[in-house]
């Protein structure tokens, strides 16, 4: 067990019966675990698939009701480190959508609790709830799916091929090749280039992985190009999680997300560039307009794509 945990266990346990913070995290992970335990017991007949995907809502649903257990326990005095953290990283991206900011709040919210190591320990806030449930009364089936949470991360994919409602994406690196769920309806086209962050099925009778973010689509080169991007950064499939979860240094894909801004749609946002190299993203100062550039962004939209951004700019 990590220190951090160690010293939020003893608070908890110290405490007793008194009615202090560690009553009202025992109260509300509780409340989180029943809420859970139905949903989970009967996961294929809780969301009518016309209306939404059973998987995507699963997730979601886990997500927002962890949220109250999230916002206490990083109130907490031993979680300082992290409340400065991100504080800073709101002011850096203050998350959204286009226009005001390409950093999502889907992308935003699971990097924060998910990604975002913080302390001498390095730990994420995910890492540390999911130890505090060994002291804590959380549904074990509760604990797993955060678990798949806090092992999810980004990733750069080629979009190969449709597949009745899903789409099939094969990661550039390890050609792992992934049927998903597009949970913001885009659909994109084949060949696209998608940075986007997947979650795996929970149950045998579920074949497919979720898209969990708004996706961001890469412009920017084809595959071929970022796969020698990988190879210069001496990345293969044995580092290739560390890579894109962390990234060398904390803020790299984030600001590549927000310097390599060029354009978003209602479902999806558009980026080009490299993040080792500004002067291939558009919102940089030193960005430099090549015909390669040209050539990549404007097949990277669909029909649909650009018609919407016509609309947008002309106002109807």
């Amino acid at each position: 067990m990590s220190k951090v945990v160690e010293k939020i266990k003893k608070s908890y346990f110290r405490h007793g019966n008194k009615k202090v913070i560690d009553l009202e995290v025992h109260r509300i992970a509780k409340q989180e675990s029943a809420a859970n335990k139905k949903l989970l017991n009967d996961l294929e007949k809780q969301f009518d698939p016309a209306t939404g995907d059973p998987l995507y809502h699963t997730y979601m649903y886990t997500l927002s009701s962890i949220m109250p257990l999230v916002n206490l326990v990083t109130s907490m005095p031993d979680l300082a480190a992290y409340r400065k953290l991100s504080e800073e990283q709101e002011d850096l991206y203050a998350p959204g959508y286009p226009p005001m900011s390409p950093v999502t709040d889907s992308y935003y919210q699971w990097r924060d609790l998910c990604d975002l190591r913080f302390g001498n320990e390095n730990l994420t806030v995910m890492e540390i709830l999911i130890e505090m449930a060994s002291f804590l009364p959380m549904n074990s089936g509760v604990v797993d799916i955060m678990k798949k949470m806090s092992e999810s991360r980004m990733g750069l994919y080629e979009l190969k091929e449709y597949h009745e409602d899903k789409i099939v994406l094969q990661e550039v690196v390890s050609k792992k090749t992934f049927k998903v769920y597009s949970s913001s309806g885009y659909q994109g086209k084949i060949g696209q280039l998608w940075y986007v962050r997947l979650v795996p099925p929970l149950m045998d009778s579920i074949d497919y992985h979720a898209v969990m973010t708004t996706p961001y689509v890469v412009a920017s080169a084809g595959v071929r190009e970022w796969e020698a991007f990988f190879l210069k950064n001496n990345i293969n499939e044995g580092n290739l999680y560390p890579f894109m979860k962390y990234g060398p240094s904390i803020n790299y894909w984030s600001e590549f997300i927000f310097w390599g801004f060029l354009n978003y749609v209602d479902t999806a946002i558009f980026m080009t560039g490299f993040p080792d190299k500004f002067e291939t993203m558009p919102a940089h100062n030193s960005f430099k307009r090549t015909a390669l550039f040209e050539q990549h962004a404007h097949a990277a939209f669909t029909k649909n794509d650009f018609a919407q951004i016509v609309a947008r700019h002309s106002g109807k």
